[in-house]
C-alpha cells in the first residue's frame, strides 16, 4: 500500500473526511465534509503529511521560512519545521495590541521569501488575506503548499494571481483512493463530484479577471482628468513604462528624455537633484513631452504640514504645478496635507500620487500606515491619480492607478536596501497598472534599447494578466 493510499484511509478512519449530509457555513447542504483539525491528536498522520509537504518544498527554489496559515495550517508547519530544521514564522490573526505589537513572529527581515502552508483550500480567501498581511510586512511569497484542495476554485484563483500552488491531495484523488480501498462506493463518490462541479466558489475565468481592470476600463472610471490623458498615451503607444531619470545633470536628463521618450508613458524626475537646474530645462522637457507624447511626473514626495507643502508646491523656483502632470505625496502629515495642496487651486491639471509602500527593504510603511493612507486616498480620490505600492491595495477600485517602483528585469537588489520585482511578477499579482524603472535604463549601456526592452516586457506582462 502506498503512503498516499494509507493516508487517505487514515483520514477517513479518524473522520477528517466524512460522507453524508452536512450543512455548511454558507447554508449549502454538502455530501461531504473535511476537517483536518483532529489530526493534532494523531501524530503519525501529522508526521506523514508534514513529510510529504517537506518533499514538495524541494520544488521551491528560494525560500527563507515556512509559515502556517492561521490557525489551521500552523500544526503542519510546526511539525515540518521541528522534524526537518526548517525556520518557521507564526502569523497572527490580528496584530498584538501590547508589547511588540507584531503581526508576524520570528526573525524575519524585509524581502525574505515565505512558503505558506494551508490545510484545506476552498475559496482561497484565508490565504489571500494572509498573503496581503505578509506583503504589508514586506515579505515575499515563494510558494503555497496545501494538504487538500476542495477543487472549488480557490487554487485556480491563487494561481491566476501568480502564486505557485501545490496540493498533496485533491478531493477527486481522495475519492479514487477511498474507492480503491473499498471505503467508499462509486455512487457516493459521483454525488460528491457533482456537488463540487455544481458549486464552484470562483471559476477559473473569474479568477483570471480578479483585481485586473483593463486600461480602457480604468480610463472610463477615472476620477482625475490626468488619468484619462495618461491612459490614452498608454493604450496608443502600448507602453506602461515610466522612466525614473534619477540623474543630476541637465544635459543628461534631456538626452535620456530624448532617447527614451518614444517608449515611455511618463518621465519621472527628481528635479531638485539636478545641479544645474534652470527654467530652460523645464521648457525643453515640456517640448520633448509634447513631441514624444509622455507626461511629466515629479517625484517630490511632499510630506510636511499643510501650510508648508502649499508654499513648496507653488514656489516660483521650481513652479511644479506649471509643468508636472503628476506629483507624489507622503501622507505622514495626514489628510490636511491634501487639503492644503487642493487649496492652492492647482490640482485641476496636476494629480497626486500617494506613497503607500516603498521598494526599499527597511521601509517604515507598515500595515497601520498603509491602512490610514488608503483611507485618505479613498476619501479624497478626486485629487489622486493613484498610489505607489508593492502589492494589491486597490482591489476592486477601478478609478485609481497603482504605480509599482523597483522594477528590474534582473530582479536583483542593491547594497542600499533596494529590492526589485520583474515586470512579469509585478503584473501577474494583479497589482501593477504602471511600472517604474530607473537604473535598469539609465545605467544600461544603451538606455534607448533598455527602454524598448522594458516597454515590450511590461506590455506583454499586462496582456498576459488580462487574458
Amino acid at each position: 500500500m502506498t503512503t498516499r493510499q494509507s493516508l487517505a484511509n487514515r483520514l477517513h478512519d479518524i473522520g477528517a473526511i466524512k460522507f453524508g449530509t452536512f450543512t455548511l457555513k454558507s447554508g449549502l447542504v454538502s455530501p461531504f465534509y473535511i476537517d483536518l483539525r483532529p489530526i493534532v491528536s494523531y501524530p503519525d498522520i501529522l508526521k506523514k503529511l508534514s513529510d510529504l509537504l517537506v518533499d514538495e518544498l524541494s520544488n521551491i527554489s528560494n525560500y527563507d521560512y515556512i509559515c502556517g496559515v492561521p490557525y489551521s495550517g500552523l500544526s503542519f508547519a510546526s511539525a515540518a519545521s521541528i522534524a526537518n530544521d526548517i525556520p518557521m514564522l507564526i502569523k497572527r490573526k490580528e496584530r498584538k495590541k501590547y508589547g511588540t505589537k507584531r503581526l508576524v513572529e520570528g526573525s524575519q527581515q524585509p524581502g525574505d521569501h515565505i512558503v505558506l502552508i494551508e490545510d484545506v483550500v476552498s475559496s482561497g480567501a484565508s490565504l489571500l488575506e494572509t498573503i496581503e498581511d505578509l506583503k504589508a510586512e514586506q515579505l515575499d511569497i515563494a510558494g503555497i503548499l496545501v494538504v487538500i484542495d476542495r477543487q472549488q476554485g480557490g487554487t485556480d484563483l491563487l494561481k491566476a494571481e501568480g502564486f505557485q500552488v501545490t496540493s498533496l491531495f485533491t478531493v477527486t484523488q481522495l475519492l479514487e483512493l477511498l474507492i480503491q480501498s473499498e471505503r467508499l462506493d462509486k455512487e457516493i463518490a459521483e454525488k460528491v463530484s457533482n456537488f463540487i462541479h455544481n458549486h464552484q466558489i470562483v471559476s477559473a475565468d473569474d479568477a483570471r479577471k480578479k483585481h485586473r481592470f483593463t486600461y480602457q476600463e480604468k480610463k472610463e472610471h477615472s476620477y482625475h482628468q490626468v488619468n484619462e490623458k495618461l491612459l490614452d498615451i498608454v493604450m496608443k503607444k502600448q507602453t506602461n513604462l515610466i522612466f525614473s531619470a534619477d540623474v543630476t545633470s541637465k544635459d543628461t536628463l534631456l538626452q535620456l528624455a530624448e532617447e527614451t521618450g518614444p517608449h515611455i508613458c511618463a518621465l519621472k524626475t527628481h528635479i531638485d537633484i539636478v545641479n544645474d537646474f534652470d527654467r530652460d530645462l523645464i521648457s525643453q522637457l515640456q517640448t520633448l513631452a509634447k513631441q514624444h507624447r509622455f507626461l511629466l511626473f515629479e517625484d517630490r514626495k511632499f510630506s510636511d504640514i499643510g501650510n508648508t507643502v502649499k508654499h513648496q508646491f507653488i514656489s516660483k523656483h521650481y513652479n511644479i504645478p506649471n509643468w508636472a502632470d503628476l506629483v507624489t505625496v507622503h501622507l505622514t502629515a495626514g489628510a490636511s496635507l491634501v487639503d492644503a495642496l487642493a487649496d492652492s487651486g492647482e490640482l485641476d491639471e496636476t494629480a497626486l500620487i500617494a506613497i503607500v509602500g516603498l521598494s526599499s527593504s527597511d521601509s517604515l510603511t507598515d500595515l497601520a500606515y498603509i491602512q490610514r493612507a488608503m483611507e485618505i486616498v479613498n476619501d479624497k480620490k478626486d485629487y489622486f491619480s493613484g498610489i505607489v505600492a508593492q502589492h494589491d491595495l486597490l482591489g476592486s477600485e477601478s478609478g485609481l492607478l497603482q504605480y509599482t517602483p523597483g522594477i528590474n528585469i534582473s530582479a536583483k537588489g542593491d547594497k542600499h536596501g533596494q529590492t526589485y520585482n520583474t515586470p512579469e511578477k509585478a503584473f501577474s499579482t494583479k497589482a501593477t497598472d504602471l511600472m517604474i524603472v530607473g537604473r535598469g535604463i539609465y545605467q544600461a549601456e544603451n538606455p534607448q534599447d533598455a527602454a524598448i526592452n522594458y516597454k515590450q516586457a511590461g506590455w506583454k506582462a499586462y496582456q498576459q494578466s488580462i487574458f
